[in-house]
């Protein structure tokens, strides 16, 4: 029975979920710090325009991405809801703009399923999976590829 259970904790895992234009993604637990309230961040020049800029989190700067612009989604008003979850990504911390926060859901390994296959048309590359929420699916993101682009990489770096 011990056996059993010890398995059943190394094959589950724990995503946060939030809401980006009513779409639930999810992200694992472990890449995120905290989450803060939106307060406005600093714009800075040359940077793509989903880098809404940077913002001073106890004292470390650090570049914030608006996730909406970054998925190419209209842009939307930041309201109360709206949310910087920061994240350790390739060992530099990111603040992710998001529309709201959701849920911390636990799933086990078997309720994972592949990202669909859109085709050459669409850029899926950074969609890891996706599984069942309460009332939809949730999309894992793998937030290394999401900010790989070239471009990107180097804003952050430099941020």
């Amino acid at each position: 029975m011990e056996k059993s259970q010890k398995k059943e904790v190394q094959t589950a895992q724990q995503f946060l979920t939030f809401l980006v234009q009513e779409q639930e993604y999810g992200l694992d637990l472990l890449t995120i710090k905290e989450i803060q309230a939106y307060t406005p961040v600093t714009a800075i020049p040359n940077v793509p325009s989903y880098v809404r800029g940077v913002m001073n989190l106890r004292g470390t700067v650090l570049p914030v991405v608006d996730l909406r612009m970054r998925f190419g989604l209209p842009v939307r008003e930041y309201d109360k809801f709206t949310v910087v979850l920061i994240a350790m990504i390739s060992g530099k911390m990111v603040g992710l703009l998001v529309d709201a926060i959701s849920d911390v859901i636990t799933v086990e390994a078997e309720q994972l399923r592949p990202a669909p296959d859109f085709g050459p048309a669409v850029d899926s590359r950074f969609i890891d999976s996706v599984f069942q929420t309460h009332d939809r699916l949730a999309v894992v993101l793998n937030l290394d590829k999401l900010l790989a682009d070239q471009e990107i990489h180097s804003e952050l770096v430099a941020a």
